[in-house]
Protein backbone atom coordinates (compact mmCIF):
# COMPACT_ATOMS: atom_id res chain seq x y z
CA UNK A 1 0.00 0.00 0.00
CA UNK A 2 1.49 3.50 -0.91
CA UNK A 3 -0.58 4.80 2.48
CA UNK A 4 -0.65 3.44 6.23
CA UNK A 5 -2.93 5.16 8.93
CA UNK A 6 -0.83 6.52 11.92
CA UNK A 7 -3.09 8.84 14.66
CA UNK A 8 -6.03 8.74 12.77
CA UNK A 9 -4.26 10.28 10.29
CA UNK A 10 -3.93 8.58 6.68
CA UNK A 11 -0.25 8.76 5.45
CA UNK A 12 1.81 8.37 2.35
CA UNK A 13 4.69 6.41 2.45
CA UNK A 14 7.81 7.93 1.26
CA UNK A 15 9.08 7.76 -2.29
CA UNK A 16 11.44 8.74 -4.71
CA UNK A 17 10.72 10.25 -7.50
CA UNK A 18 13.14 11.21 -10.13
CA UNK A 19 12.84 14.69 -12.28
CA UNK A 20 13.81 14.73 -15.99
CA UNK A 21 13.97 17.09 -18.63
CA UNK A 22 15.65 17.47 -22.21
CA UNK A 23 17.99 20.46 -22.61
CA UNK A 24 16.12 23.83 -23.72
CA UNK A 25 18.18 25.76 -26.65
CA UNK A 26 18.66 28.75 -24.00
CA UNK A 27 19.97 26.18 -21.58
CA UNK A 28 22.72 24.90 -24.41
CA UNK A 29 26.30 26.76 -23.89
CA UNK A 30 25.36 27.46 -20.57
CA UNK A 31 26.94 25.13 -17.29
CA UNK A 32 24.64 22.49 -15.48
CA UNK A 33 24.81 25.09 -12.50
CA UNK A 34 24.22 27.82 -14.32
CA UNK A 35 21.05 26.05 -16.68
CA UNK A 36 19.77 24.80 -13.57
CA UNK A 37 19.77 28.17 -11.04
CA UNK A 38 18.30 29.87 -14.72
CA UNK A 39 15.27 27.65 -15.00
CA UNK A 40 14.40 26.52 -11.67
CA UNK A 41 14.69 29.24 -8.90
CA UNK A 42 12.43 27.63 -5.75
CA UNK A 43 15.91 26.56 -4.52
CA UNK A 44 18.91 28.76 -4.09
CA UNK A 45 22.38 28.48 -6.16
CA UNK A 46 24.25 26.82 -3.32
CA UNK A 47 21.14 23.75 -3.25
CA UNK A 48 21.90 23.81 -6.92
CA UNK A 49 25.76 23.53 -6.58
CA UNK A 50 25.68 20.89 -3.90
CA UNK A 51 23.15 18.61 -5.62
CA UNK A 52 25.68 18.55 -8.84
CA UNK A 53 28.70 17.81 -6.45
CA UNK A 54 26.47 15.15 -5.05
CA UNK A 55 25.48 13.35 -7.92
CA UNK A 56 22.54 13.73 -7.25
CA UNK A 57 21.51 15.93 -10.42
CA UNK A 58 23.35 13.94 -13.07
CA UNK A 59 23.40 15.12 -17.00
CA UNK A 60 22.64 12.14 -19.58
CA UNK A 61 23.06 9.78 -16.31
CA UNK A 62 26.54 10.25 -15.58
CA UNK A 63 28.08 12.56 -12.45
CA UNK A 64 29.31 15.79 -13.63
CA UNK A 65 31.19 18.72 -12.55
CA UNK A 66 29.25 21.81 -11.88
CA UNK A 67 30.98 23.55 -15.18
CA UNK A 68 29.62 21.12 -17.44
CA UNK A 69 28.91 23.24 -20.55
CA UNK A 70 25.13 21.91 -21.77
CA UNK A 71 24.47 20.53 -25.25
CA UNK A 72 21.56 19.91 -27.20
CA UNK A 73 19.67 16.49 -26.90
CA UNK A 74 21.40 16.24 -22.95
CA UNK A 75 18.67 14.88 -20.37
CA UNK A 76 18.84 16.32 -17.16
CA UNK A 77 17.82 13.71 -14.08
CA UNK A 78 17.54 15.07 -10.60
Amino acid sequence: HMYFFEGGLRRVRPYFYVFSLHVKQRMMGKSVLQGMQEEFTAQSPQYYERAIQDGRIRVNGMHVDVGHVLRGHDAITH
